[in-house]
């Protein structure tokens, strides 16, 4: 795959499937919540996904490397350098 960094996914927890994320980074958490799946990347990048699998890039504003993601009360909320706090 080519274009950026890879999503394993799986749908019985046995067989892996490779996606492209879309995005030139490294993912470093992932939350669900709502019915929704983000991860949280270094250079600030948040994708979103309603399945896991296709993934969409999100504009979080930053470009310092977010280090957590959480969900709670219905929005997910993200920390990273700097004391960066975003609510996604």
């Amino acid at each position: 795959m080519t274009g950026g960094e890879v999503i394993l996914t799986s749908s019985d927890g046995r067989i892996l499937d490779s996606k492209n994320s879309r995005v030139e980074t490294a993912h470093l958490r992932v939350a669900y919540g709502s019915g929704v799946f983000a991860a949280a990347a270094d250079n600030g990048a948040i994708l979103t996904s309603p399945d896991g699998s296709e993934w969409t890039p999100r504009d979080s504003g930053t470009h310092l490397a977010i280090l957590t993601i959480v969900h709670g009360k219905e929005r997910f909320l993200a920390a990273g350098e700097e004391g960066v706090l975003l609510s996604i």
